[in-house]
């Protein structure tokens, strides 16, 4: 019985290692994913709301990204 437990904890961690080995190219597919589901929102409402509140130097794009990555980490 230890064996099969060993052998299936060495199968998940080659699983584990697989999936973190390509992560980053996934995750940088997760963020171009959301900018592009979010751009109409976000250039149509949050970007005018911005420049109206005196954030003229703000970009609602990058800073949607920007939260979306160090959140999602």
């Amino acid at each position: 019985m230890l064996f099969l437990s060993f052998d299936l904890a060495r199968s998940a961690m080659r699983v584990f290692t697989l999936f973190f080995t390509f992560q980053p190219e996934w995750f940088f597919t997760q963020l171009l994913t959301w900018a592009k589901d979010h751009t109409d929102c976000l250039s149509t409402i949050i970007q005018p709301a911005l420049w109206d509140s005196g954030y003229e130097s703000v970009n609602a794009n990058v800073e949607f990204l920007r939260c979306k990555s160090s959140h999602s980490v």
